[in-house]
């Protein structure tokens, strides 16, 4: 028998929860904004330093769909990179308007046929685990790097990287002996639903365990996960420098890395007033106003909406996944034919 499904208020206050929290958030910063000041930084940002940053993050999305792209071939099935990259940058327009970038994630789920979907959430939980650990990795080098001076250079900034790193290995840990409990548990439960959910976790698991027996596959991804870290906040620094931001590389290191622990953190949409925060929290007291900071954090997400509505609009359909793969047999694929 189906679970019943939450009342309909219920969801329609879970969905806007996100929305309000944004709201609420970025009303509190506009009220400390001096708006004459705010349009004459705007009225002489330099259009050029923008329209190579636009370009720049071009680069960024590609970067993490190589890195998809990578992770998704842990299996073992070859994938057209090509239809790795489109299926990407049509599965981020649906971040802008989610929480925690969910959209993507499960815009690029429905896509695959259900054979493979334990495979691409394994995949798609390693590139956040990863993107996380890349963050607070280059959070606390730039920490180093200021050498406790101001805010980014805090003893306390390092010691949050640090405990982050172990705090994330901690949490997988422990996720993944729970889980394994958990499947045990349901798969001696009576019920379909139970069984289901059982059957689910077992193949979650075991995508998961296939993929940490790639080590070479986790290594390349890691990689690319630093080197998009670091490319994201050379596209900052160019939005920086065209509303006349100019930090020490430092600053734009924690800061940045910040902002993208805040933009997937699913409480608000996109991250909204959580990275204009965090940016306010880093940048503020180092000769920036906080007009340029906010014109900073708004510019690129103006970019990222910007390119996430000609990825959704303007690409080309991807059409299914088998269609893009080297030839397979049908028991390999799932096809009966």
């Amino acid at each position: 028998m189906p679970a019943p499904e939450p009342p309909s208020g219920r969801r329609t206050w879970t969905r806007l929860l996100p929305l309000g929290v944004a709201v609420l958030l970025l009303g509190a910063i506009f009220a400390t904004v001096n708006w004459p000041r705010l349009w004459a930084t705007l009225r002489q940002a330099d259009a050029g330093l923008l329209g190579t940053a636009f370009l720049c993050q071009w680069g960024a999305m590609l970067l993490q769909g190589w890195r998809w792209g990578v992770l998704l071939g842990g299996d073992g099935r070859p994938r057209a990179l090509a239809w790795v990259q489109l299926l990407h940058l049509k599965a981020t327009f649906f971040d802008v308007f989610t929480p925690g970038r969910v959209g993507s994630d499960l815009y690029r789920l429905a896509v695959f046929p259900a054979a493979e979907r334990h495979h691409v959430a394994a995949s798609l939980l390693a590139m956040r685990i990863q993107g996380l650990a890349a963050n607070l990795m280059v959070l606390g080098m730039g920490a180093l790097l200021a050498g406790g001076e101001g805010r980014v250079g805090h003893p306390l900034v390092v010691l949050t990287a640090l405990a982050g790193l172990v705090g994330l290995g901690l949490l997988l840990w422990l996720a993944r002996r729970l889980g394994e409990r958990g499947v045990a548990r349901l798969a001696r439960s009576d019920g379909g639903r139970a069984a289901r959910l059982a059957s689910h976790g077992r193949r979650l698991l075991a995508a998961l365990a296939e993929l940490a027996d790639h080590p070479r596959v986790l290594l390349v991804s890691w990689f690319i996960a630093l080197l998009f870290v670091v490319w994201s906040c050379w596209v900052f620094r160019l939005v920086g420098e065209a509303m006349g931001l100019h930090l020490p590389l430092a600053a734009w290191l924690v800061g940045v890395s910040a902002i993208m622990v805040a933009i997937v953190l699913p409480i608000t949409v996109h991250g909204r007033g959580l990275s204009e925060a965090a940016a306010l929290f880093f940048w503020s007291g180092s000769g920036a106003t906080t007009e340029q900071i906010l014109l900073v954090s708004l510019g690129i997400y103006a970019i990222h909406l910007l390119q996430s509505l000609l990825a959704g609009l303007l690409v080309l359909p991807t059409g299914a996944p088998n269609r893009h793969r080297e030839s397979e047999s049908p028991a390999e694929n799932g096809s009966s034919r």
